[in-house]
């Protein structure tokens, strides 16, 4: 009887091991951050030196603020392009990237420069590089969207597709 008890629990150890041997392989998880701020930081430097920043403002972040919320504060909450200003915020990202890369891991206590918008606006250079530089951001806003998928979180993926569809909408009204 000591046999078959001892015989039984090797068959079900075995059973265990090789089941758990045969586990189908994890979900393919989100691109870590490093990942993500070597994106912003490749598309910072490219497009930097065109910022103007005569006249920017000096900001420092204050608690329940996200970088939205600090432009439509700077830039109002117009609609001058078919969607709110506030999604002018990555150049408050561009002209504050060596303090935040981004834009969703701002904190109280950082310190931002606001660029003055219609001096940008008014400059053809400086709008060019504007189209240039959402465009690129609209893309790692795409990548966002599917690490959000990656992790099954489908509030975060809705914010990265609504924020991509809107700069690329901002690039086509410019």
């Amino acid at each position: 009887m000591r046999t078959k008890h001892v015989l039984l629990i090797a068959l079900i150890a075995a059973g265990f091991a090789f089941f758990g041997a045969c586990k189908s392989a994890p979900a393919p998880v989100a691109a870590p951050q490093e990942d993500l701020d070597l994106s912003f930081d490749n598309v910072y430097s490219k497009y930097q030196d065109r910022l103007i920043l005569d006249g920017a403002t000096d900001y420092v972040v204050q608690q329940d603020e996200w970088l939205t919320k600090i432009a439509r504060k700077f830039y109002g909450s117009e609609k001058e392009f078919g969607v709110a200003n506030a999604y002018f915020f990555p150049l408050i990202m561009l002209a504050s990237n060596e303090e935040v890369n981004d834009p969703d891991l701002i904190v109280p206590g950082m310190r931002l420069t606001i660029p003055d918008l219609r001096k940008n606006l008014d400059n053809a250079d400086a709008r060019q590089m504007m189209k240039e530089f959402f465009t690129d951001i609209a893309a790692i806003y795409e990548q966002k969207a599917h690490d959000a998928i990656s992790a099954n979180r489908p509030s975060r993926r809705q914010l990265a597709e609504e924020t991509q569809q809107n700069l690329l909408y901002l690039v086509q009204s410019l």
